[in-house]
């Protein structure tokens, strides 16, 4: 777990295999918030698993 590297009312997203974000936890965020960064999630979710592999993040999905 995490939870001592997030800070308090912070917003925590998982994001699917497809791009779909799934929120965990909406912290101090507004429904339009929320929803604009789901978009960007959505628009950028190659980009970001490609980032965390070079990174060394390894695989996403149980593949690594």
């Amino acid at each position: 777990s995490d939870k001592h590297l997030t800070e308090y009312n912070s917003a925590k997203f998982f994001v699917k295999a497809d791009g779909t974000a799934v929120l965990q936890k909406r912290g101090d965020l507004t429904d339009g918030q929320i929803k604009v960064i789901e978009k960007f999630i959505k628009a950028n979710y190659l980009d970001m698993y490609k980032t965390w592999k070079d990174f060394g993040g390894g695989e996403f999905f149980g593949n690594n």
